[in-house]
Protein backbone atom coordinates (compact mmCIF):
# COMPACT_ATOMS: atom_id res chain seq x y z
CA UNK A 1 0.00 0.00 0.00
CA UNK A 2 1.38 3.61 -0.93
CA UNK A 3 0.60 6.98 0.65
CA UNK A 4 -0.12 9.87 -0.89
CA UNK A 5 1.21 13.28 0.85
CA UNK A 6 -2.36 14.19 2.12
CA UNK A 7 -2.65 10.74 4.10
CA UNK A 8 1.14 11.49 5.64
CA UNK A 9 -0.30 14.46 6.85
CA UNK A 10 -3.17 13.61 8.40
CA UNK A 11 -2.02 14.28 12.00
CA UNK A 12 -1.01 17.35 11.69
CA UNK A 13 -4.34 18.29 10.36
CA UNK A 14 -5.89 16.85 13.29
CA UNK A 15 -3.60 19.10 15.51
CA UNK A 16 -4.47 21.87 13.65
CA UNK A 17 -8.18 21.19 14.42
CA UNK A 18 -7.47 20.60 17.99
CA UNK A 19 -5.50 23.98 18.26
CA UNK A 20 -7.96 25.86 16.97
CA UNK A 21 -11.16 24.06 19.08
CA UNK A 22 -8.54 24.87 22.15
CA UNK A 23 -7.90 28.76 20.96
CA UNK A 24 -12.11 28.64 20.86
CA UNK A 25 -12.34 27.03 24.29
CA UNK A 26 -10.19 29.63 26.07
CA UNK A 27 -11.87 32.27 24.00
CA UNK A 28 -15.53 31.27 25.30
CA UNK A 29 -13.87 30.48 28.95
CA UNK A 30 -11.96 34.46 28.98
CA UNK A 31 -15.73 36.12 28.09
CA UNK A 32 -17.98 33.88 30.18
CA UNK A 33 -18.37 33.18 33.53
CA UNK A 34 -17.48 29.30 33.59
CA UNK A 35 -13.92 28.11 33.54
CA UNK A 36 -13.38 25.13 30.73
CA UNK A 37 -10.06 24.60 31.89
CA UNK A 38 -10.08 20.89 31.36
CA UNK A 39 -11.78 20.73 28.32
CA UNK A 40 -8.82 23.39 26.80
CA UNK A 41 -5.92 20.93 28.24
CA UNK A 42 -7.62 17.97 27.19
CA UNK A 43 -7.82 19.95 23.26
CA UNK A 44 -3.79 20.57 23.98
CA UNK A 45 -3.05 16.91 24.87
CA UNK A 46 -4.83 15.79 21.85
CA UNK A 47 -2.74 18.72 19.86
CA UNK A 48 0.60 16.74 21.24
CA UNK A 49 -0.42 13.41 20.57
CA UNK A 50 -1.41 14.56 16.87
CA UNK A 51 2.01 15.97 17.16
CA UNK A 52 3.73 12.85 17.88
CA UNK A 53 1.98 10.33 15.92
CA UNK A 54 3.21 13.08 12.77
CA UNK A 55 6.45 13.17 14.25
CA UNK A 56 6.62 9.22 13.96
CA UNK A 57 5.28 9.05 10.59
CA UNK A 58 8.15 11.59 9.30
CA UNK A 59 10.49 9.40 10.87
CA UNK A 60 9.08 6.29 9.57
CA UNK A 61 8.77 8.00 5.83
CA UNK A 62 12.75 9.13 6.22
CA UNK A 63 13.56 5.67 7.36
CA UNK A 64 11.70 4.34 3.90
CA UNK A 65 8.96 1.64 5.78
CA UNK A 66 6.17 3.89 4.38
CA UNK A 67 5.89 3.86 0.54
CA UNK A 68 4.82 7.30 -1.28
CA UNK A 69 3.02 7.29 -4.57
CA UNK A 70 4.79 9.85 -5.67
CA UNK A 71 8.28 8.92 -5.38
CA UNK A 72 7.66 5.73 -7.38
CA UNK A 73 9.23 5.50 -10.65
CA UNK A 74 6.37 2.72 -12.00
Amino acid sequence: MTYNWRELLYPAEWGFRFIIVAQLVALISFFSGTDYVLFYYLMWSGCTVCFLLQLRIAILFIQGRIPATWLSNA
